[in-house]
């Protein structure tokens, strides 16, 4: 039942990941959707899908569905990152987002994926685990290792690979074991790696649950927004995003889902989208 799913940019690898789910009628496993260019969107696609989303927000506001900012902001709030900061930037964000920590818990109390890159909780403190992967890629390359150099982000506790000589590794936790029970809630994302090759920076995401009209195409903004902001932090160029869903959830009708024939009305626009915007480039 697997399936791969490739797109030049986040809108059109998410419309042909999202056609492939409608098509099957139902759920799958292990769907993963690679994005060439994951800082590009089809802004005729994507302002389709935010008209969708809104409309959805108005009609039935107990689908707490949020809109697509929203989503990619838990991952990477963007608004807060000003590279015109230059070695300033990140230090900004962090301090930015460690204000506005108290707001988002108002809406999770569990917090965002980027507080748990930023501020995970050990031994009393938190750490900055963001601000360690991006030290030890740069100094990966100031050691000459910009090419076939891979660095894992995985699920181990914060500081485990900080071993003197083991400069190739490293742990950003998302999923806490004994704190994340929820079958379907949050977090959904579960694991991430990277990967350093020939100066560039590749990204793949593992989700162990994903809902393709409320969350996919958010959190394929928010991650390639984070990718961007590593990838311009240690001086590395940006690669591909892979997100493999090891199950991905069409939302057709039942429980909170849409109604079919809505999906299938959106997935004919953004098709159209599609092709008016290839007409365009092409004139």
């Amino acid at each position: 039942m697997a399936a791969a799913i490739f797109g030049q940019n986040v809108s059109v690898a998410w419309l042909d990941a999202f056609q492939f789910l409608l098509e099957k009628g139902r759920d799958i496993p292990n769907l993963a959707v690679t994005i060439e260019h994951p800082l590009e969107e089809n802004a005729r696609i994507r302002a389709l899908l935010d008209r969708f989303i809104a409309a959805q927000r108005s009609q039935k506001p107990s689908h707490r569905v949020e809109p697509i900012s929203t989503v990619a902001n838990t991952i990477f709030p963007s608004a807060l990152y000003l590279p015109r900061l230059g070695p300033k930037a990140s230090a900004h964000l962090y301090e930015m987002s460690g204000l506005a920590r108290s707001v988002s818990r108002r809406r999770n109390r569990l917090g965002t994926y980027f507080e748990r890159l930023v501020a995970w909780p050990k031994d009393g403190h938190a750490v900055n685990q963001l601000e360690k992967v991006v030290s030890r890629i740069k100094s990966a390359r100031a050691r000459g290792r910009a090419k076939e150099n891979s660095l894992e982000i995985g699920i181990a506790e914060p500081c485990d690979s900080e071993m003197p000589n083991d400069q190739n590794t490293a742990a950003l936790p998302i999923y806490s074991p004994g704190r994340d029970n929820g079958i379907m809630g949050f977090p959904c994302l579960s694991h991430i790696s990277l990967s350093l090759v020939d100066g560039t920076l590749h990204m793949t995401a593992l989700y162990r649950n994903h809902e393709f009209v409320r969350r996919a195409y958010g959190n394929y903004v928010g991650l390639g927004r984070l990718l961007g902001f590593i990838a311009n932090e240690s001086g590395s160029e940006v690669g591909e995003l892979m997100c493999v869903s090891s199950h991905a959830d069409p939302e057709i009708g039942h429980g909170s889902g849409f109604g079919a024939n809505a999906l299938r009305r959106l997935l004919a626009d953004c098709h159209a989208a599609r092709a008016d915007s290839s007409q365009s480039r092409g004139a």
